[in-house]
């Protein structure tokens, strides 16, 4: 049986189930959407929020804020600092936050839905494995090489058709992903109005709150597939974190994220770590800053 304030949900142009990090509720937002054209566009809510704090008692998100707004914004915004960027059309999206409520997860994830999905076409890569690998060549001698970028992500799109599509399915996977991840920032299915996102995204970019910026840069990946015993685990653990390459590539990404923190913190701040992220197939490593 559906949640009712999930049934509710699903009534809004566009909405969203959010959970933060191992908080033990889910955000539910929902209301109208609208496309604008830069981040200096997207409305901003004025006054004292409704969080109880001002006389109050609106909802309050899992992180002690409240939502006005969510906005989805696609890489394409680069070129509001004067970066080059393709411009794929797709839009940058504000949904309203017009239904907004806190939902404790022991009580939603029992009602959302617990189906299989079926696949009508199991798709493939849309780049072969000779031309990918051309790419990343071609990037190490011209880019890398060169001294023209250091941290770049070559990507790589995997499309199949899922049969019988919608928000029945979506839900199920978002179930699944709750049921079964872990190490996550955001566990989270989306519906734009046209398109669903559904992830759970181990890194957190930036957060602001209370005068508190935290990044969190996340490097190395460490799979567990194939190895059965504590034993294997262990010595194949140890060997990567021995790994030059992993050990001087997160020490890059550190290094990165704390040049744009000190564009915005100009009273210092504190590097924690490293540490090791555990997730259901995989280990990262990471940085708190």
């Amino acid at each position: 049986m559906t949640h009712p304030l999930v049934g509710e949900l699903q009534q809004q142009a566009a909405f969203a189930l959010i959970r933060v990090r191992d908080s033990d509720t889910v955000t539910l937002l929902g209301g109208a959407f609208e496309d604008v054209e830069d981040l200096a566009d997207v409305p901003l809510s004025a006054g004292v929020p409704d969080d109880g704090r001002g006389g109050g008692a609106g909802p309050r998100a899992a992180g002690g804020g409240v939502w006005d707004h969510l906005v989805l914004v696609p890489f394409r915004q680069a070129r509001e600092r004067g970066f080059a960027a393709h411009d794929d059309g797709t839009p940058l999206r504000v949904v309203s936050a017009d239904v907004l409520h806190e939902v404790p997860l022991a009580d939603l994830l029992p009602t959302l839905p617990d189906g299989g999905v079926q696949l009508a076409d199991r798709g493939g890569f849309e780049t072969s494995d000779a031309d990918y690998a051309s790419m990343v060549r071609q990037i190490i001698d011209d880019e890398i090489g060169r001294g023209e970028g250091a941290n770049l992500v070559i990507g790589r799109h995997y499309r199949a058709k899922v049969a019988d599509w919608g928000h029945d399915a979506a839900l199920a996977v978002f179930r699944r992903l709750l049921e079964r991840e872990r190490g996550a920032f955001w566990t989270f299915c989306i519906f734009t109005g046209d398109r669903y996102l559904i992830g759970a995204s181990p890194e957190r970019h930036v957060s602001v709150e209370a005068g508190q910026v935290r990044m969190n840069p996340i490097s190395g990946t460490f799979r567990t597939k194939g190895l059965t015993t504590h034993a294997e685990k262990t010595s194949a653990l140890l060997e990567f974190l021995r790994d030059e390459k992993e050990i001087y590539e997160l020490f890059m990404v550190v290094d990165e994220e704390l040049k744009m923190m000190c564009d915005i913190c100009h009273e210092g701040g504190l590097v924690l770590g490293p540490y090791l992220k555990p997730m259901s197939h995989l280990v990262h490593t990471e940085y708190l800053l």
